[in-house]
Order: C-alpha cells, then structure tokens, then sequence
C-alpha cells in the first residue's frame, strides 16, 4: 500500500500542510491535494475544536500552550490513522 506524507511548511507559528510523498524546497514542488481529502481533514480538525484552514493552514499564536499543541498533534494523527489510505489513494492519481 502506498504511504502518505504530511509536510508542514510555514516559519514559526503559520503553517500549511502539504499531503506529499516528496520534499518541498520550492513552492513549485507542491502538487495539487485533492480537494476532498483537504475538505475532509478541514472538518475534522473543525470536529476536534481545532479551526485549521479549509486549504491547511495552521496558525499558532503565544497564548496556545502545550495542552493545545498535543491536541493539534493528537487530531492530526488520529486523521491519519483513520483516513491517511484515502490520502496514499488520491497521491497515486
């Protein structure tokens, strides 16, 4: 079965996640996410109390704490978990 990445691309608090099996050194190394996997993901963070962007983007700001950010971790893994053969699928397409 293939594997999907998750890459988070951003400085310090602004990030955007990218659903890639290859490095991002340049913005022309993005490929398109399928829109769905990106819709599903949006609504399950949105789930999880955790307002993400519907095209990815995190944003972490000084008065997130470490309670926050295990809970970012922990969704996004759980999204993995349940939903990263969806995300392998619409790579190979």
């Amino acid at each position: 079965m293939a594997q999907s990445c998750t890459i988070p691309c951003g400085h310090g608090g602004t990030q955007t996640l990218h659903w890639h099996r290859k490095q991002i050194l340049d913005p022309r190394d993005v490929e398109p996410t399928f829109a769905g996997t990106r819709r599903l993901f949006h609504l399950k963070m949105l789930s999880r109390g955790i307002y993400v962007a519907p095209r990815g983007a995190i944003n972490l700001s000084i008065p997130i704490g470490e309670d926050d950010v295990k809970a970012l971790v922990d969704a996004v893994g759980d999204y993995l978990s349940e939903f990263g053969h969806l995300l392998a699928s619409a790579a190979d397409h």
